[in-house]
């Protein structure tokens, strides 16, 4: 793999850019329609820890902390 460029969303970016990558991956959180509009220009998205979004149209990476929290506290609390 060889990560051509690091973009800070913060400082903005023209979204046509991510037409000439191969893929892009985006680490945090980004709002669905950002994500839409980049999708737009290349399928090839990989969402990474964003806990706020449920985009079924990309792929995503993440861990549900809480929830996971929440079950390992109630298997605990069953077993005694």
């Amino acid at each position: 793999m060889n990560i051509q460029n690091v973009f800070q969303i913060q400082v903005g970016i023209d979204p046509g850019i991510v037409a000439n990558y191969d893929g892009v991956i985006i680490l945090g959180s980004l709002s669905e329609q950002a994500i839409k509009r980049l999708k737009h220009y290349n399928p090839n998205i990989i969402v990474i820890d964003d806990v706020n979004t449920n985009c079924s149209f990309v792929d995503t990476i993440g861990t549900d902390l809480y929830n996971l929290t929440l079950k390992a506290l109630n298997l605990l609390k069953k077993t005694g």
